[in-house]
C-alpha cells in the first residue's frame, strides 16, 4: 500500500478476522448544530471506497 493522493483524507483497508482484506473505508467529519461528527463510506475496492468519499468532500 502506498502514499495516500492529495486530499484522500483516511481512507483505510477493512480486514477480515484471519487478516486479508476485504474492503476499504473513508472517514470524514461534517459539522452539525451539536459539533462536528465523524461520517464513514465503504466499497468493496480501493476506488470504489474513495469514490464516494470524494462525492461528499465535493459537497462541502
Amino acid at each position: 500500500m502506498g502514499k495516500r493522493g492529495n486530499g484522500e483524507g483516511s481512507i483505510y483497508p477493512v480486514r477480515d478476522r484471519s487478516g486479508r482484506v476485504k474492503g476499504y473505508r473513508g472517514a470524514y467529519f461534517v459539522h452539525t448544530a451539536e459539533g462536528p461528527k465523524r461520517r464513514y463510506v465503504s466499497g468493496k475496492t480501493r476506488a470504489l471506497g474513495v469514490e464516494p468519499y470524494e462525492l461528499i468532500k465535493g459537497e462541502e
